[in-house]
C-alpha cells in the first residue's frame, strides 16, 4: 500500500490507483466531467479529457488531471487551493462557452452535471455563449436517440461507453487530437467528412451513451407528444404496458430510495394521466416463456440450430443483425415481451372488447431506448398499424407525471387491468439479468422432466458477472447454459463459439449492464449501485408472488385455451413469433475480412528499403507459376519477390524499377501454391531451430523481425547479429502501430487468433526467449477479452493494455510504457500481427507471403472492410471491389490517401500497386483534406492566452511547433502544458493549437 496526502488527510491506497480514486475513497472531492466510475467494463482506462479534476502535485510544482495521474508513495495533493480553484473556474468557462445553454428546454432538466459545476463556480451569466442553435445540426434519424452535437462538451463518455461496455464503436472523436463534435461512425483525424447519421449506422439504440452522458447532448427520441395526443382523442382506446423493471426504479424521479417497488403509485399514475387501461407486460413475459421454453425443447430434440439465444433485448437482436448475421437462425423466434402485448392488443384484446384495433393506441412503458426501434420495425404490425403505438421510456413517463403535477408518492395503489394483467414471477424477474434463463428453465425442466421443482432460485445464472456459465441436469441431458450482459461480453461469446472454445444449448443475451434495469431510458444518473438495488427489488417481487412458474399463470392457460391453441401453434407463429433480417455494418473493425480479386496487371516494384533493386530473375515473355520467386534479395535491406498469379511476364520496365506480370485468364484462386511445410510441423517442439532459420531466411523473413529504435530498424538476423538473442530478453507484439482508422489487425487476430499464437510460440523458440507482451489498444476490449481467456494457463505470453498509439517510428516510447523507465527497445525484438502470421505461413504452410490485409475506408467507399489483397494489385481495383465509384475520384472530389506503419499519411495515385507498406487506404473528400492541413494563421488575438490555466503562450507554442523549435519550446514551459484544449477552442483561425503542443511533446520525449 501507498501514503499519499491530500489536503493534509493521509490516504492509503494500491499501487495504480488514480489520485481522484485515492481522494473518493477518502471521501474528498474532486470535480470532474469525464471521468465515470461505473462504466463497464471496471478496468477501462480514464482519459482525461475535461480537465476539470486538475489537482497540484506540490512535490513536483504542477498541476495534474487527478483521474488519470496514478499516485506515487508520499505524494502530496493540493485539490483545492486558490491556484487550482480558479484553473478549474476557466476551464469551466471555456465549456460553457462552447456549450449550447438552453436548459429550459433541455431534458436533462436539474440533472446536468455541467450546469451543477457551474452553479459550484458561481457561473450564472450564461447569456454569453457564443453558441446559436442550428437545427440541422440535430440527428433525430434513428427511432431511439436523439444527438445535439451543440451541447456536447467532448468529455468522451459515449464513446468509451460505445467501444469499451458495447463494442459497437458508433461514436469516435471526429479528430483525433482536434476539439471538435463526437460524431458517429468509427473515425478519426483524417474522415471528418463521413457525417454519417445514427441511422446510417450500426448502432443498436442502446442508450448507454444517454446514461453516461453529463449533459443533454444525448437523450432519448421522445413520445410524449404522440402519447397526450391520443389521450386526448376522445376516438381512441388508450392502453398501457409496463415491463418488471419499471416498478423498481420509476420511483427514483420522485425520492424514493432506489430499489423501492412502486407498482401501484405506477398503475395508478397512468390512470390519472388518462390511459383507459394498464396493463402488465409480466404477462406477456409469461408468454414468452412458454413459447420459447417449448421451443428450445423443440430445437434440443432436433439437436438444430443450437445455441439458441434469447430474443426479448432489441439492442442485441440489432446486433447480431448487423455483426453476425450468419447466426440469425440460432436466435429464438419469439416477439419480446412487448410485442406480444402489442399483437394481443389488438386481436385478441380488441376482440373481446368489440373495438376496432385501428381505434386502440397501444403504449408500452419500458427501461429502453431501443424498444422505440424495435415497436417500429415493419414485421412488428399489420394491416397498416404497428402493434405498439408509442414507447415511453422510464424518464418520459416520470416527465408526463410531474408536467400533469400528479403526487406520485401520495398516490392510492391501484392493480394492473385483466385479462392482460395477471403475472408470475418468472415474468417479473425477466427485467434483470439472467431472469429470462431462470424463467425458461423453471417451465422447461419441469415440462421435460414431468417432475415438479423442488427449488426454483437457479443461482447459478444470478449475479453481476459480464458471462456466467452453468451445466444443468434435465432429465438424461446435461443443458449447458450461459448469460450475458452488455454487448462487449456478447461479442467476446460469440468469438468464443466461433472460434470452437465454447459450446452452449442455451444463451440469454440481454444488451445492457444488469439487464433491463440498467436500460438506457432508466432514471439518472446511472449507477452500478442503483442497479443492483433494483436487481435485489426484483427478486423480492418474484419471492413475494403467489405463482412462480408461467406455465402455472391461469391467465396464460386460459388464453392458450380460448385464442392460441398450443404453444408454437399456427396461430401462436402468426402473432407471437417473428423473423429477422441482415443488416449493414459500416465498421471495418466488425466486419470479417473479404478477398480482393485481381486487377488487369500486378506490379512488384523492385526496389527495397535502402533504394538498392532486386535482382530480376525472370524476362518479359516469361511464364510464372504462383508463388514463383521473380526476384532475389539484394544487399542488407533486401528480400526475394513472389509472384502471387500464374501468368505471363508483361514487362521489366525500362529502368528496372518494376515487375508486371499479367495474370492467367480465368483465375483459378485455389491454385495450389508453392508449397514447403516442414516436415513435422505441427509439433513445433519438434522443429530444430535451424529448420526454422534457414526457412525464414529462404523466404526473407529473416528481415521483418528487429530491434526497433528512433534511429532504425535493424534485420534480426543479419550481419552477426546473435541469433539466441543474448542482448534481448523480450518479445514484443505491437498491435498500436497504427492509427484509429486501420482496424486489420483486430480482424487478423480474431480470424486467426490459433495461427497468431503459434506464430508467435515459434519466434520465442527459434530466437531463445521466453517472455512475449502482446500491446493492445485498451479500447480493444474483444481481442483483449479472448487473448486473456485463451492465455489463462500460458506462462510466456502476457496482454498489456495502452491508451495511445505507438508506431514504428515510436515503439521505443511503447517499451518504455510497457516496461518502465529504464527499459531500452534495444533489448526487445518488435514485430506486428501481420508478420507473425506470415511466419506461422512460412513455417507450418511453407508459402512466402504473397497476400497483405489493408483497411479500405472513406468517404465514397459503398463496401469498407478490411480486404485481403494480392501484393501488386492497383490501388484502382482495390477500391473499385471496395465499391468506390472511381469517376468521383477522377472528378477530383476526394483523394486517395495510403497509410504506412507510421500511421502516416501519403496522397497516392490510382495506378499505384499494394506493397507490403501500405496498412490502409482512405478515399478522403477534399474538403475534409482541407479542414485538416489549410487552417488559417494566427491573428495574434490573445485568446489562447487569456484562457490557458496553465499562463502559458500557446500561441508561441504551436507556432514553434509549426517549425520545429523545440529548444525554444521547451524554454516557453511546454512541458506545463495540461492538454486542456481551451487554446483550440477559443481560437477564431481554428488553428488545432493543442494538437500542436501535443506533437511538440511527444518529439522532446523521444529525443
Amino acid at each position: 500500500m501507498l501514503t499519499i496526502t491530500i489536503d493534509g488527510k493521509q490516504v492509503s491506497t494500491p499501487k495504480g490507483t488514480t489520485i481522484l480514486e485515492a481522494a473518493q475513497k477518502a471521501g474528498i472531492d474532486i470535480p470532474t466531467l469525464c471521468h465515470h466510475k461505473d462504466i463497464f467494463p471496471p478496468e477501462v482506462h480514464k482519459n482525461g479529457a475535461c480537465r476539470i479534476c486538475m489537482v497540484e502535485d506540490v512535490a513536483n510544482d504542477k498541476m495534474v488531471p487527478s483521474c488519470v495521474h496514478p499516485v506515487s508513495d508520499k505524494m502530496v495533493i493540493n485539490s483545492s487551493s486558490r491556484k487550482i480553484k480558479q484553473a478549474r473556474k476557466v476551464i469551466l468557462e471555456s465549456i460553457l462557452e462552447n456549450h449550447l445553454v438552453d436548459c429550459d428546454n433541455c431534458l436533462r432538466e436539474k440533472k446536468c452535471e455541467l450546469m451543477t459545476l457551474a452553479e459550484k463556480f458561481e457561473l450564472n451569466d450564461l447569456d454569453t455563449t457564443s453558441v446559436k442553435r442550428q437545427e440541422d445540426t440535430i440527428d433525430i434519424s434513428g427511432e431511439g436517440i436523439k444527438r445535439d452535437p451543440q451541447k456536447c462538451i467532448l468529455c468522451g463518455r459515449c464513446v468509451r461507453v460505445c467501444s469499451e461496455t458495447q463494442s459497437t464503436d458508433i461514436l469516435s472523436y471526429q479528430y483525433e487530437g482536434y476539439p471538435d463534435q463526437v460524431i458517429p461512425p468509427f473515425s478519426d483525424e483524417v474522415s471528418p467528412q463521413y457525417h454519417r447519421q445514427l441511422k446510417d449506422t450500426a448502432c443498436v439504440e442502446c442508450g448507454q451513451c444517454i446514461t453516461v452522458c453529463p449533459v443533454g447532448a444525448l437523450t432519448e427520441k421522445s413520445h410524449e407528444e404522440r402519447v397526450l395526443e391520443a389521450i386526448q382523442d376522445p376516438n381512441m382506446h388508450v392502453i398501457a404496458q409496463t415491463a418488471p423493471a419499471i416498478r423498481v426504479s420509476i420511483g427514483e424521479e420522485f425520492g424514493i430510495t432506489p430499489g423501492g417497488v412502486s407498482t401501484g403509485q405506477m398503475v395508478a399514475s397512468l390512470k390519472e394521466l388518462g390511459f383507459d387501461k394498464v396493463f402488465d407486460t409480466n404477462f406477456t413475459a409469461d408468454l414468452t416463456i412458454m413459447e420459447e421454453g417449448h421451443e428450445f425443447i423443440d430445437r434440443v430434440n432436433k439437436g438444430e440450430n443450437l445455441p439458441m439465444f434469447t430474443s426479448c433485448s432489441p439492442g442485441w437482436i440489432k446486433f447480431v443483425e448487423h455483426n453476425y448475421p450468419k447466426y440469425l437462425n440460432h436466435l429464438s423466434t419469439c416477439k419480446s415481451p412487448q410485442q406480444m402485448f402489442g399483437a394481443l392488443a389488438k386481436t385478441f384484446y380488441a376482440e373481446k372488447m368489440g373495438i376496432d384495433p385501428k381505434n386502440i393506441f397501444s403504449v408500452s412503458v419500458m427501461p429502453c431506448t431501443a424498444k422505440k426501434y424495435e415497436a417500429n420495425r415493419p414485421e412488428m404490425g399489420r394491416a397498416d398499424t404497428q402493434d405498439v403505438d408509442a414507447v415511453l421510456t422510464t424518464r418520459e413517463f416520470a416527465r408526463m407525471v410531474k408536467k400533469a403535477k400528479i403526487d406520485f408518492e401520495n398516490l392510492d395503489p391501484q392493480e394492473h387491468d385483466n385479462p392482460l394483467g395477471i403475472s408470475t414471477g418468472a415474468g417479473a424477474i425477466f427485467g434483470a439479468t439472467g431472469g429470462v434463463m431462470e424463467a425458461a428453465l423453471r417451465t422447461a425442466v419441469e415440462v421435460i422432466t414431468g417432475e415438479e421443482l423442488g427449488r426454483l432460485e437457479f443461482e447459478q445464472v444470478r449475479g453481476y458477472d459480464g458471462i456466467k456459465e452453468a451445466t444443468l441436469p434435465v432429465g438424461e441431458l446435461d443443458v449447458k447454459v450461459a448469460v450475458v450482459h452488455g454487448l462487449t461480453n456478447a461479442r467476446k461469446l460469440f468469438e468464443m463459439i466461433k472460434n470452437g472454445d465454447a459450446f452452449y444449448h442455451f444463451v440469454e443475451v440481454m444488451t445492457c449492464p444488469g439487464g433491463c434495469i440498467g436500460g438506457g431510458g432508466q432514471p439518472l444518473p446511472a449507477t452500478k449501485e442503483k442497479r443492483h438495488a433494483r436487481i435485489n427489488a426484483i427478486y423480492e417481487v418474484d419471492k413475494n408472488l403467489p405463482i412462480r412458474k408461467s406455465h402455472e399463470n391461469p391467465a396464460v392457460k386460459q388464453l392458450y385455451k380460448e385464442f392460441l391453441g398450443d404453444p408454437l401453434g399456427h396461430k401462436s407463429h402468426e402473432l407471437l413469433h417473428t423473423e429477422y433480417t441482415q443488416r449493414q455494418q459500416v465498421s471495418t473493425k466488425h466486419k470479417e475480412i473479404k478477398e480482393a480479386g485481381l486487377s488487369d496487371v500486378l506490379i512488384y516494384p523492385l526496389t527495397q528499403e535502402d533504394g538498392k533493386q532486386a535482382k530480376v530473375l525472370v524476362k518479359p515473355g516469361d511464364e510464372v507459376m504462383l508463388g514463383q520467386k521473380i526476384a532475389d534479395a539484394n544487399g542488407f535491406y533486401g528480400r526475394p519477390i513472389y509472384s502471387g498469379v500464374a501468368g505471363k511476364v508483361s514487362k521489366v520496365n525500362d529502368e528496372g524499377a518494376d515487375i508486371v506480370i499479367t495474370p492467367k485468364e480465368p483465375f483459378d484462386s485455389s491454385t495450389a501454391e508453392v508449397s514447403a511445410a516442414t516436415e513435422g510441423a505441427e509439433h513445433l517442439e519438434e522443429i530444430p531451430n535451424a529448420v526454422i532459420k534457414q526457412k525464414m531466411v529462404d523466404m526473407g523473413l529473416a528481415k521483418d523481425f528487429g530491434i526497433s529504435n528512433k534511429k532504425s530498424n535493424i534485420p534480426l538476423f543479419e550481419k552477426g547479429i546473435d541469433w539466441d538473442s543474448r542482448h534481448k530478453d523480450k518479445l514484443v507484439v505491437n498491435v498500436v502501430g497504427n492509427n484509429s482508422f486501420i482496424t486489420k489487425d483486430h480482424r487478423l487476430i480474431l480470424e486467426h487468433m490459433n495461427e497468431f499464437l503459434k506464430g508467435i510460440k515459434t519466434l520465442l523458440k527459434v530466437c531463445s526467449l521466453n517472455e512475449c507482451v502482446i500491446a493492445l489498444n485498451i479500447a480493444d476490449t474483444t481481442v483483449t477479452n479472448l487473448l486473456a481467456q485463451k492465455l489463462k494457463d500460458d506462462e510466456q505470453i502476457d496482454v498489456v493494455t495502452v491508451t495511445d498509439r505507438y508506431p514504428t517510428n515510436k515503439e521505443d516510447m511503447l517499451v518504455e510504457r510497457i516496461f518502465g523507465t529504464g527499459k531500452s527497445s534495444q533489448e526487445c525484438i518488435i514485430t506486428d500481427v501481420s508478420k507473425v502470421l506470415s511466419l506461422y505461413r512460412c513455417i507450418f504452410v511453407g508459402a512466402p507471403t504473397l497476400d497483405t490485409v489493408i483497411t479500405v475506408d472513406g468517404v465514397h467507399v459503398a463496401h469498407p472492410a478490411n480486404y485481403r489483397v494480392k501484393l501488386g494489385v492497383t490501388i484502382k481495383s482495390l477500391l473499385i471491389d471496395a465499391g468506390v465509384d472511381i469517376n468521383q475520384i477522377d472528378g477530383n472530389s476526394s483523394s486517395i490517401y495510403i497509410s504506412d506503419a507510421n500511421g502516416q499519411l501519403q496522397e497516392v495515385s490510382l495506378e499505384d500497386p499494394i506493397t507490403r507498406d501500405v496498412h490502409g487506404i482512405l478515399n478522403l473528400a477534399d474538403l475534409s483534406k482541407t479542414k485538416l492541413n489549410n487552417y488559417e494563421d494566427c491573428v495574434h488575438c490573445g485568446r489562447c492566452v487569456e484562457g490557458c490555466p496553465m499562463e502559458l503562450n500557446p500561441n508561441h507554442l504551436s507556432l514553434f511547433a509549426e517549425t520545429m523549435q523545440l529548444n525554444k519550446s521547451r524554454l516557453f514551459n511546454v512541458d506545463s502544458c495540461i492538454g486542456c484544449s481551451i487554446c483550440a477552442y477559443v481560437c477564431p483561425s481554428n488553428r488545432p493549437i493543442s494538437s500542436m503542443i501535443k506533437q511538440t511533446k511527444e518529439a522532446l520525449k523521444s529525443n
